[in-house]
């Protein structure tokens, strides 16, 4: 097994992440190190933008931000019309999700647009699902999305990738999203 020395690619600075983590970041180069395939797949994150201001301490949660392209086909067509999208994936995982639901999903059924800021010195929740694991999500979120309109998805292409940074707030127990407000237990999340 090759040992990886966990310095940036580019600058050689340390990476930050924790032991459990399969993705690990550099803030001055402003990109993200996926080890999950077995190898440093290098990819660019942003940083979200609060949508809702809170004073409590905001922690960042890494998301996948898949670009992608699909058809879609209505019963009753002849020809499929094609989709080009976001889909929103967590780069963590949620416990219970069948309980708490999937972000990701609540990200893309609710539309949310990439509003970008600066990056400040904020604590990063683990990242531990990896972009192979993630990559599969886009599909299964646009059959999901389709199949409320009554259409068919077929021949699934993912454009492009990238990371995003974005701040939860922290209270006593639980971690509120600071775009769409909904509040998880520390359980689902920790």
């Amino acid at each position: 097994m090759k040992l990886l020395s966990l310095k940036c690619p580019r600058c050689r600075a340390d990476l930050e992440g924790e032991n459990n983590s399969w993705i690990f970041f550099c803030r001055s180069c402003r990109i993200g190190v996926d080890l999950s395939r077995g190898h440093e797949q290098e990819f660019a994150y942003e940083c979200m933008a609060p949508v809702i201001q809170r004073s409590e301490t905001a922690r960042y949660f890494v998301f996948w931000l898949f670009h992608t392209r699909y058809h879609a086909l209505a019963e009753k067509e002849q020809t499929p019309s094609e989709v080009c999208g976001h889909f929103w994936v967590p780069a963590f995982f949620i416990k219970n999700i069948s309980y708490f639901g999937d972000i990701g999903l609540y990200y893309n059924n609710r539309n949310v647009t990439l509003q970008t800021e600066r990056c400040r010195k904020l604590t990063l929740f683990p990242a531990d699902r990896g972009e192979a694991h993630a990559a599969i999500y886009p599909e299964v979120y646009a059959v999901k999305m389709e199949a409320a309109r009554r259409r068919r998805v077929t021949d699934t292409a993912i454009l492009s990738t990238r990371m995003v940074w974005v701040p939860f707030y922290e209270t006593e127990n639980e971690f509120v999203d600071s775009i769409l407000g909904w509040s998880y237990p520390f359980g689902a999340m920790v």
